[in-house]
């Protein structure tokens, strides 16, 4: 099976590492042997294989045990014939609820009710919720790579 490689997936914290690795000219590492280490300077290819960044602030929240410290490595679903991982939204839910917090003032001196938009009795705020239901679920784990730290 040849599967290659499209897309590096990290975490906001790792964004920076990421990039530098993946835009730097040269690397350089040192060689551990007999007596102490010597510098190896060596081009840096990964550059020219035409991986692609996608930093992914959900990860810290979804990947609990290291979401902060993971690298993947996800294929190209239309290049290796088959996908990581799929997302939906939730059937009848294909759009954000957004609602807003009646108010809970009351109009003493008559008029009617009070516009929700006159906020809090407390302080006048006016809150809102935003609610997106979706799934996901893994399809093929051969179609993608994790490594801690």
């Amino acid at each position: 099976m040849r599967i290659r490689p499209k897309y590096l997936v990290v975490p906001p914290q790792l964004e920076l590492t990421a990039r530098a690795i993946l835009t730097s000219t040269f690397k350089q590492w040192t060689e551990v042997g007999s007596g102490g280490g010597v510098p190896m300077p060596t081009a840096n290819v990964l550059p020219q294989t035409g991986l692609q960044l996608r930093v992914n602030d959900w990860l810290p929240y979804i990947d609990t045990a290291a979401g902060d410290t993971t690298w993947y490595l996800m294929s190209d679903p239309m290049m290796s014939g088959g996908a990581a991982v799929e997302f939906a939204r939730l059937r009848g839910n294909e759009q954000p609820e957004v609602v807003m917090k009646s108010s809970n003032k009351v109009n003493v001196s008559g008029g009617g009710e009070v516009n929700a938009l006159s906020g809090s009795f407390e302080n006048d705020t006016i809150e809102y919720r935003v609610r997106i239901a979706f799934g996901g679920v893994q399809v093929d784990p051969r179609m993608s790579y994790a490594q801690v730290g």
